[in-house]
């Protein structure tokens, strides 16, 4: 005879989320059938919920579970009495031992009268004690006097009464009601919810199975029908433990599978947090207070809705809660809130983690009271820097948000409070900064910069110590604004301000970071000067950049040649970067009559390099010399390319990248020269088709990568120009190849779609650099993919101003200018289409 075949059982990690929102213990949804086990279910409660569940499907009244129990009770032990009574009667030993008791020696008193009344006795007496068994064993003081003088007595008879096999019989009684043997799905949802563990403990004994394992799995096997598809819902941490528990019971097949369906958006229905246990739904507060809106840093800026969770913040935070809870058992809870209840979301592209959108769970604990929110208000007065990690950025914007809703809830009687968060605000901030920098997660600063960054900022700046109060009701309200501009930034020392404004010129912050290096021009007026002509050349106008490089350059030479007092007070390495500054600026504006000076800039920076030293304690030089260092075989490898040496370049490039102790933003920009000059250098060898797709083919790959670097770092102020040289070199690419080949319209879709991404940029930051040149490269590239051309493109490219844009590209426009028609204009592209390919344009 064959066994019959196993039934499958399915295990489905990390779907809590998905939980039906019942506050029943079951619930019938059409063929399926939902069973949840809550933490702390009992076997009365499980059939109580059934009931319950059977009442709301529609079945008949019948007793409820409790009343049941109580009438299965009483009914058993009267069997039982009265099987004891008739074995008392007949055996006529109980009736003598009572008897001789009960009547003194020589009463006369009828035999039958006699003996109806110690059946009675013997009866209700055996009956009273069942009943104080069965009522009374769950009494402390009656359990140890049990324990004292009958514990093996009373284990027989509970076990008797309330064993898993007359729980099982009862339970499926219940599921057949249900409709359990019917439908074709029962999904079973935590099963790996404890009860008793506590009452087990307190006598000494291990802690009860799992209800789902020990009653209600074997009676689901024996109700349900043999094709019926048995679901369990658990957490991912428990797939081990499930996986050996399902596999120790009979006749099932146990598969370990993912959920399908797609994360559910809104609030956690109640039945997730109902699955949540105890404990750890005392830490659920603990996810809000970590977490914080980029864009409202305060209290008086709307909310945006996408909230940054920090989990190095939650672990500072937990000493708040005064729960003991180790490190370990707080990372199991972040992750079960990341992969199974889904009250956090990860963000694979930025790494970040975010409280759930729309989960009211992570949003209750934001009102600032109670318990929790006192112990917070305590621990910032005391030392806010407990809550920080010193490189960690993430934490320092946690304990901003904080202090600002602390700052922002104390009455203005409290000033003695006031100044001493608003210090340690200015501290916290500060600290971001740094952090910002060292980490370079421009990412953050261009979160916090982003919508409405700016008024996010300047009502940060509300909650810091101020010089002057510019919403003070006092004198003339112009006069009071006045100073108070004056007085803008003055909370923060010259480094962290110097670091602010080179943050502000990375996130695209341009007039931010002009006004912070015009502040500081009075106590560093070499490097401001420097900082300012940068920015110039950043927001699109090389000219204007010359113009404020060249005087500087000037007075440092005439200087030089004086031997002037002047000359010593500017130290070698800042200097070299003066120099390297004038040298990429002339290249930037790529006048040829001045490319001799540029090159003679070049060899001056060295100079300057080679006689500045290095730091104290430092050992071959500090960050700074590595960037100065870099620039100098950057930008050589530009005049080089430049002449028209190419591989020359490349190998400048290459030592550029070499060096070590550079940041993620210049060895981008490494990458997207080495794509420029590769692309170059292909055009230049168009005689030889294999060499010059193979040297294309380098350049989008170095540009892909130097895109996407640059993007990751959130170095917002270049990415365009590497988007420029991706979309380029995607278009030469195209057109250099078969016409009917699938990749040319492939690689014609990428160029047109980075020139587009180059532009959203640039309208982002507020920049034209580069911009004529991604308007032309979109209509190359639609051109050559046979669509229209786009008049807004045309448009955006006739309202440049001339500055904005490179001699061959001012041309460019006014052929495309002068073209009257669709077919003129088709044919001023082909022309246009020609220049790039001869490198006439976009080089």
């Amino acid at each position: 005879m064959t066994s019959p075949a196993p039934r499958s059982l399915t295990v489905l990690p990390g779907t809590f989320r998905h939980a039906p929102a019942t506050d029943q213990v079951a619930l019938r949804d059409g063929d399926t059938l939902h069973l949840i086990c809550r933490e702390g279910l009992t076997p009365v409660a499980l059939l109580r919920g059934l009931d319950q569940a059977r009442h709301a499907h529609g079945g008949s009244g019948r007793l409820g579970a409790g009343f049941v129990e109580l009438s299965g009770m009483l009914l058993t032990s009267l069997v039982f009495l009265l099987t004891l009574g008739i074995l008392d009667i007949f055996g006529n030993s109980l009736h003598h031992v009572i008897g001789e008791w009960v009547y003194e020696e020589g009463a006369s008193h009828d035999d039958a009268i006699r003996e109806g009344r110690l059946l009675l006795l013997s009866t209700l007496l055996f009956f009273a004690g069942m009943v104080a068994v069965r009522l009374f064993r769950r009494l402390p003081l009656f359990e140890e006097n049990l324990e004292s003088v009958g514990h093996t007595v009373r284990l027989v008879v509970e076990d008797f009464l309330n064993s898993k096999r007359r729980q099982r019989r009862r339970l499926r009684q219940r599921l057949k009601r249900l409709g359990a043997d019917q439908v074709a799905r029962i999904e079973v949802w935590n099963p790996q919810s404890t009860p008793g563990a506590a009452a087990s403990a307190s006598h000494g004994a291990a802690p009860a199975d799992p209800l789902a394992w020990s009653i209600l799995l074997p009676a689901l096997g024996d109700v349900s029908r043999p094709d019926c598809a048995l679901v369990l819902h658990i957490r991912q941490d428990e797939v081990t433990e499930v996986r050996a528990a399902a596999q120790a019971l009979p006749g099932l097949a146990v598969d370990v599978a993912a959920d399908p369906r797609p994360a559910p958006s809104g609030n956690a229905p109640s039945t997730l947090i109902d699955l949540i246990p105890a404990t750890e739904q005392a830490w659920l507060p603990l996810l809000a207070l970590a977490a914080f809106d980029p864009e409202a840093l305060t209290p008086l800026a709307p909310a945006s809705g996408a909230r940054i969770f920090s989990e190095n913040a939650f672990h500072r935070l937990l000493p708040l809660a005064g729960n003991g809870i180790t490190r370990a058992q707080a990372s199991r809870f972040l992750n079960r809130c990341l992969n199974d209840y889904g009250l956090l979301r990860d963000d694979p592209d930025s790494g970040l983690w975010f409280l759930a959108e729309g989960s009211n769970t992570a949003d209750q604990p934001t009102a600032r009271d109670g318990a929790l929110w006192a112990a917070l208000f305590h621990g910032l007065s005391a030392n806010a820097q407990t809550f920080v990690e010193a490189d960690d950025p993430l934490t320092h914007l946690v304990v901003s948000a904080a202090l600002c809703a602390v700052l922002h809830d104390l009455p203005a009687s409290a000033a003695g409070t006031r100044r001493r968060l608003a210090q340690q605000l200015l501290e916290v901030v500060g600290g971001f900064i740094a952090a910002v920098e060292k980490s370079e997660r421009y990412d953050l600063m261009k979160r916090v910069m982003a919508g409405s960054g700016r008024r996010n900022l300047q009502d940060l700046g509300r909650y810091l110590p101020r010089v002057v109060d510019a919403g003070a009701s006092v004198g003339t309200a112009a006069f009071t604004q006045e100073l108070a501009e004056t007085a803008r930034f003055n909370a923060f020392g010259y480094d962290t301000l110097a670091r602010l404004g080179r943050l502000f010129e990375v996130v695209g912050a341009y007039p931010e970071a002009i006004a912070i290096w015009t502040k500081l021009a009075p106590l560093d007026p070499t490097r401001a000067r420097i900082r300012l002509a940068r920015l110039e050349e950043r927001s699109g106008d090389p000219h204007a950049a010359a113009q404020a490089i060249d005087p500087l350059l000037a007075e440092l030479d005439a200087a030089s040649d004086s031997g002037s007092g002047a000359a010593l007070a500017v130290p070698p390495l800042l200097r070299a970067e003066a120099y390297l500054e004038g040298a990429w600026i002339i290249y930037s504006v790529l006048d040829e009559a001045r490319r001799d000076e540029g090159r003679q800039r070049l060899d001056a920076a060295r100079r300057w390099l080679l006689a500045s030293p290095p730091e104290a304690g430092s050992q071959g030089g500090s960050a700074a010399t590595a960037i100065a260092y870099w620039r100098y075989h950057n930008y050589l490898a530009l005049y080089l390319d430049w002449a028209g040496d190419y591989p020359a370049a490349l190998d400048e490039h290459r030592r550029a990248l070499a060096i070590p102790g550079v940041s993620g933003k210049w060895y981008s920009g490494t990458l997207s020269n080495i794509a420029y000059v590769a692309r170059k250098a292909a055009l230049s060898s168009a005689g030889d088709p294999a060499v010059c797709r193979a040297r294309l083919d380098d350049a989008v790959t170095a540009a892909t990568l130097a895109a996407d670097l640059k993007e990751r770092l959130g170095d917002e102020d270049e990415l365009p120009v590497a988007l420029h040289n991706l979309a380029v070199s995607h278009y030469c690419r195209a057109v250099l190849d078969d016409a009917a080949a699938p990749s040319r319209a492939a690689a014609l879709t990428a160029a047109a779609s980075a020139a587009r991404e180059g532009l959203a940029w640039l309208d982002k930051i507020d920049s034209d650099k580069k911009r004529g040149a991604l308007l032309l490269e979109t209509l190359l590239a639609d051109h050559a993919a046979g669509a229209a051309t786009d008049a807004s493109v045309l448009a955006a490219l006739a309202e440049l101003p001339a500055n904005a844009l490179a001699p061959a590209e001012r041309r460019a426009r006014e052929l495309l200018a002068a073209a009257g028609d669709e077919a003129a204009r088709r044919q001023a592209l082909d022309e246009l289409g020609r220049r790039v390919l001869q490198l006439e344009l976009l080089t």
